[in-house]
């Protein structure tokens, strides 16, 4: 694969393509969900536990600022819940940003390599293998 920006001449030999920013989208589930995760955890075990002052934390993004209201924290605890809330936003964020954004690129037309393209959109997703 060749970077390509669109409006650039096309070499022999090569097909210009497009897909979802690959990078962008797994750096925006992986700051999205491992402090999710992590949240609905604690929620989880609350829930279970049937204290309900950390139910909603099993919300994503907003459930942190909910559960200041609901736990009634102050100090160290209202910071790493605020803090939780930025970092499920900028991992939505850059998710979302990735579906909207396509990488352009070159695509060597007839050759030998096995590739590997996800496409992701709003209406689903597709796996295609090309050898």
């Amino acid at each position: 694969r060749v970077q390509y920006a669109p409006g650039e001449v096309i070499p022999p030999g090569y097909k210009a393509e497009q897909r979802p920013h690959i990078g962008m989208l797994v750096s925006g589930l992986i700051t999205f969900g491992v402090p999710w995760l992590f949240s609905a955890t604690v929620g989880y075990i609350d829930v279970v536990g049937e204290d309900q002052t950390l139910a909603p934390l099993l919300v994503p993004v907003v459930g942190p600022l909910i559960t200041i209201g609901t736990a009634d924290t102050e100090g160290a605890g209202t910071y790493f819940l605020v803090l939780d809330t930025i970092v499920q936003t900028v991992g939505a964020s850059l998710f979302v940003a990735s579906l909207l954004t396509d990488e352009h690129y070159l695509r060597r037309v007839g050759s030998t390599d096995v590739t590997l393209d996800v496409a992701v959109g709003a209406s689903g997703a597709a796996l295609r293998l090309g050898f």
